[in-house]
């Protein structure tokens, strides 16, 4: 639901069997966890972009990159912490 950092069972089992190469979410203004089912890619909550909210829990955020082949689909998560409205990359070194 919206405001969880945790996906339901309920809401994490609708996507699965729906066929697509990957599945990116949004909304709940939280990042959520990802996983990997069968191979494809599941990000169930990127977290916000711009939303001035200051709880912690509202302010991480990640990017998703992906590589789309004709064999397979490959994503990573690149970290992002908003600040004031403004979204900021978080390096490897933070």
């Amino acid at each position: 639901g919206e405001m969880a950092s945790v996906v339901s069972m309920f809401d994490r089992s609708k996507p699965k069997e729906a066929g697509a190469d990957v599945i990116i979410g949004h909304h709940t203004h939280t990042l959520q966890t990802s996983e990997t089912y069968h191979g494809k890619p599941i990000f169930y909550s990127v977290g916000n972009f711009i939303f001035d909210q200051q709880r912690p829990l509202n302010t991480e955020a990640c990017i998703v990159r992906l590589c789309i082949t004709p064999e397979k689909t490959m994503a990573d998560a690149i970290p992002v912490r908003i600040d004031h409205c403004a979204p900021h990359i978080i390096s490897s070194a933070e």
